[in-house]
């Protein structure tokens, strides 16, 4: 154990670690019903040399004015969302899916006001935003929303996993079997495009 001289009125000797009588054995409840995400942002992206070798590359545009006024006609006229509306609701989708925001050093250094990623050039505003090894650039250039997903070439396989128990319940004089089946998600496989016009 090692131990800290601490100077009041003279001379001290304290332990700098708890005993184990002082601290608190148990389940952590609080953490249990809440739990734990990752920060909404990080700084990683890959370089251009990286995105063509090991990432498939993907965009589509959304012209939600389009749209719009399709849905206008309708008997059934429900506002329309505008352009800038749409950009924030697919980056908001993404945030609620678990992916994060990226803020590149060169970004945090000049734009300290923001913790967003945030290109404005030309009237353009870009979001970039990561999930594990995928990678979604939202761009809004005039009335035009340009989606670019970058999915890894060689995805990593499936893990599925049954995990077999025997539970007992207070009315029953024998333990009952059953079991769970965990498997990963295949998030380079969703839907995005459809999600994105749904949106739209």
């Amino acid at each position: 154990m090692m131990l800290v001289c601490v100077l009041f009125h003279g001379l001290r000797w304290t332990p700098i670690h708890r005993t184990v009588n002082e601290v608190i054995i148990g389940v952590d409840w609080k953490s249990l019903t809440i739990p734990a995400c990752l920060p909404i942002t990080t700084d990683y992206f890959p370089d251009k040399r990286a995105l063509q070798i090991d990432y498939v590359v993907s965009l589509y545009n959304l012209l939600p004015d389009d749209v719009s006024a399709e849905s206008q006609q309708k008997t059934n006229y429900k506002k329309p969302l505008t352009t800038l509306e749409v950009f924030q609701e697919l980056i908001s989708q993404r945030l609620a899916q678990g992916f994060q925001l990226i803020v590149m050093p060169s970004a945090k250094e000049c734009c300290t006001s923001s913790v967003l990623r945030k290109s404005m050039s030309d009237g353009e505003l870009t979001y970039s935003l990561s999930i594990g090894r995928l990678f979604h650039k939202i761009t809004l250039s005039g009335n035009a929303v340009t989606v670019t997903r970058y999915r890894p070439r060689h995805p990593y396989p499936g893990f599925n996993y049954q995990y077999r128990y025997r539970f007992h319940t207070p009315h029953h004089d024998t333990y009952e079997e059953s079991y769970a089946s965990f498997t990963t998600e295949k998030l380079e496989h969703y839907n995005w495009n459809y999600l994105d016009h749904y949106i739209c």
